[in-house]
């Protein structure tokens, strides 16, 4: 078997424009097995003409099937990658390069993982998908693989004053829909010890269910947020607090991707908290899925009904009149993407046949029954006709008879100070109790501040005035 570095290069291709992914195999023989010590893969090159290059997501798949992602949706609106090599002692990540991209780069995965003891012998696949299909077009020129005496050494997480979460799904992919059963442990040894991966599991060790979240991050960032839903292990829903926070069965685990100071959100909760108002509690935690470190994520409380979350009354199938159709319920503002209705009123400016869309929280679609789709319906209908109505400004007749203002005035606030570009058309939450309980329509909880505070070129989103 050969140990001298040895180089093989594969074919170019047409790169699909229809929604579908390229991949060009290429068969490797004559190699040793591949490890991390004596002899391994070094080095991936691309040479890429497309344009508008943050449209491609292209990875290295292995012949035992281990996926690497070489690099996804950087570069904006330039174009091509010319003679563009990863290897996992380069200096300067992807993230950090300017395109168009030549040179040597550290990937956005890590090359390290394909060196686990497998033969490096078999068919490799260059995998390149176009995520903005019927758009921009282009072809693989040309690539390669490395392979000698430096091979790539995996990252390993030895010890963090984070907890760590340590994720097993058993060889499951992870999908964007259906929770998969996994299994969750939670290393956590309290205020100034270390963590170890290793470590026993005091913080949690049971079953979960697990999904990716997200809409535009699910297919532009490497790095995946998850819903995780701790479970028996019959399957059924179970309550634990988890790091301190209050106990309960649903939690979300953020990436935060593209937010590199990992901040955005937490300061917004704990503004918004420090405001009088409830808001996700969090922590930050190490994540190890499947034996790989995945770096930096934050255990956030998930928003919905709850007494240590959104404190409204539980709304049954059959209240569907009186004081108990009156509440509870929790709306978002969100693409029209899932199930809810389109408010009678556009935005006052709405060059593009922009529409608002509120989306049905709690009850969830699949349980809130006509009666109370037509109730908070109509009453959000009629807050908003009170709202452009000649008498607004009417403390009896007015918008103020809906909702309550200082929770309103405080999310305006929040959404101002950050700069939210999201701010008041996604991820905007409305909650609304029994009129018994008060019955004001409250702004709230904030949620998904990652590209607010700065950390967006649109929309006047970096501006530091105005």
């Amino acid at each position: 078997m050969l140990l001298a570095a040895q180089t093989f290069t594969g074919n170019g291709a047409n790169i699909p424009d229809d929604g579908t992914a390229l991949e060009i195999p290429l068969a490797v023989t004559g190699l040793s097995d591949l490890d991390t010590v004596g002899f391994g893969l070094e080095q991936v090159c691309i040479t890429i003409d497309h344009s508008w290059v943050s449209d491609l997501e292209v990875k290295l798949v292995a012949p035992d099937g281990t996926a690497v992602l070489l690099v996804s949706g950087q570069g904006g609106d330039s174009d091509h990658f010319t003679g563009t090599c990863f290897r996992g002692d380069a200096g300067t990540p992807i993230t950090q390069g300017t395109p168009p991209y030549s040179g040597t780069f550290r990937a956005l995965g890590d090359l390290g993982t394909i060196n686990n003891g497998q033969s490096g012998n078999g068919t490799w696949t260059l995998y390149v998908m176009d995520n903005y299909p019927f758009a921009d077009a282009g072809a693989v020129a040309s690539w390669s693989i490395t392979f000698g005496s430096d091979p790539a050494t995996p990252f390993t997480l030895g010890s963090s004053a984070l907890p760590i979460v340590v994720i097993n799904t058993n060889g499951q992919p992870i999908p964007d829909e259906v929770k998969i059963t996994a299994h969750m442990g939670v290393v956590d040894n309290g205020p100034g010890n270390l963590n170890h991966p290793q470590d026993p599991f005091n913080g949690y060790n049971g079953d979960i269910g697990i999904e990716m979240r997200g809409n535009s991050s699910l297919w532009m960032s490497p790095k995946k947020s998850y819903t995780v839903e701790l479970r028996t292990g019959s399957g059924l829903d179970l309550e634990v607090p988890l790091l301190g926070m209050p106990a309960e069965s649903d939690w979300v685990l953020q990436a935060n991707y593209f937010d590199k100071s990992l901040m955005n959100n937490t300061l917004t909760h704990h503004l918004f908290r420090a405001m009088g108002h409830y808001a996700p509690r969090q922590r930050y935690v190490e994540v190890v899925l499947n034996g790989t470190y995945v770096g930096i994520y934050v255990l956030t409380e998930k928003i919905k009904r709850g007494a240590d979350r959104v404190n409204i009354a539980k709304l049954q199938p059959d209240e569907t009149f009186g004081d108990d159709l009156t509440g509870g319920y929790i709306l978002s503002v969100e693409r029209d993407e899932g199930n809810g209705f389109i408010s009678e009123h556009p935005p006052m400016a709405s060059p593009y046949g922009q529409y608002v869309f509120l989306e049905y929280r709690y009850p969830k679609p699949d349980n809130i029954v006509p009666d109370q789709e037509a109730y908070i319906q109509g009453f959000i209908g009629a807050f908003e006709d009170a709202l452009a109505g000649p008498a607004f400004q009417d403390s009896t007749t007015g918008y103020r008879a809906y909702i309550d203002v200082p929770s309103f005035i405080d999310l305006f606030l929040i959404n101002e100070l950050s700069r939210n570009v999201d701010g008041y058309r996604l991820s905007t939450f409305l909650y609304k109790d029994k009129d018994s309980n008060g019955g004001s329509l409250h702004a709230g909880p904030v949620w998904d501040y990652d590209i607010a505070w700065g950390n967006a070129d649109y929309c006047q989103g970096s501006d530091i005035a105005g």
